[in-house]
């Protein structure tokens, strides 16, 4: 009995040194990602491709279709782009999720529809470097 008590104070003692730490690794890898949003959402704000696609990782399944894409929006269309709301959720060894709201407005554009969405967006590091792996558009807002 004695023993067990024991390792239940080492666990709960491990478990209350750590989880400051850990909480703090956490806030990191936050203020990371969120940085990388924003920073990207700013280069595709200013309708700057190259910019866009270096926060886009290489490996992503969406990499070539997202350069392909934004290329036509950018011909098609003027809008502005803003990061509305950012809250991380979590990582694991190998990816680190946020869910993400987006507002994109058009510019003098009366055939656009100015909206929201809310997405659940993938983040992979490479060389060193958190980037885009891919999102779901999980709901859609239209403004009025």
């Amino acid at each position: 009995m004695r023993l067990r008590a024991s390792i239940v104070s080492l666990l709960l003692g491990t478990a209350f040194f750590c989880t400051p730490h850990l909480a703090h690794a956490d806030e990191e890898l936050a203020k990371s990602l969120h940085g990388v949003m924003k920073s990207g959402l700013a280069a595709y704000d200013r309708e700057d491709v190259d910019g866009t696609m270096r926060h886009v990782h290489t490996k992503s399944p969406e990499y070539d279709k997202t350069k392909v894409t934004m290329e036509e929006q950018f011909a098609a269309r003027d809008v502005t782009i803003q990061l509305v709301d950012f809250r991380y959720i979590g990582h694991d060894d190998e990816f680190a999720v946020a869910r993400v709201h987006i507002k994109t407005v058009g510019r003098n554009d009366p055939t656009f529809t100015d909206n929201m969405i809310d997405t659940i967006t993938l983040f992979k590091m490479e060389n060193g470097q958190w980037k885009w792996w891919s999102d779901h558009i999980i709901g859609v807002h239209i403004l009025k």
